[in-house]
């Protein structure tokens, strides 16, 4: 029970999805270490069909760790971001978001993992192709513009899509 509300991502690594729905998108496979989960199911759930919605009255808990298990290479997170784009973009959008990024020399390492991995980005690629029922203009609809290089960059440097508050303000009105 409880306000819902649509919202472009989910954030905060408390999601909750029927596993039919989780295996069908093919969940977080593909991405290495960390980084981008939120963003890729959120995209492709959006893409598939389906929509992301915040419950405004659950409330979620954290437990702190003293040390994160974690031994994250971000070559390995912008990598994964590579991985995004190049699955569940048409082929343009593919073009106009690795064209902005793939000469910097930022990025060099995170490209190579990408060019190493082309096999597998391209089943992917395919497998995505099959399911999805919305495009690129729907994401423009709902306010994620990868015509802008700035919601490029925003997407490349990992920052959330949104503001979750701002979009409750929104969607409340």
């Amino acid at each position: 029970k409880g306000d819902l509300y649509d919202i472009h991502c989910v954030m905060g690594a408390c999601y909750a999805a029927s596993k039919e729905w989780f295996t069908y998108i093919k969940g977080f496979s593909g991405l290495t270490q960390w980084g981008s989960s939120e963003e890729y199911i959120s995209l492709k759930t959006w893409l598939a069909g389906g929509s992301v919605k915040l419950l405004t009255t659950t409330g979620v808990g954290h437990i702190y760790r003293s040390k994160s298990p974690y031994n994250v290479d971000y070559n390995y997170v912008l990598y994964n971001k590579f991985f995004v784009i190049s699955t569940l973009f048409d082929e343009e959008t593919r073009y106009e978001m690795m064209s902005a990024v793939k000469n910097n020399s930022m990025y060099l390492k995170a490209y190579d993992l990408y060019k190493n991995n082309i096999q597998k980005i391209k089943e992917y690629q395919t497998y995505y192709k099959s399911i999805f029922v919305k495009d690129r203009s729907f994401l423009q609809e709902i306010g994620i513009d990868f015509n802008k290089i700035r919601d490029i960059e925003i997407f490349l440097l990992g920052k959330k899509i949104i503001n979750i508050l701002e979009n409750i303000r929104i969607n409340a009105d």
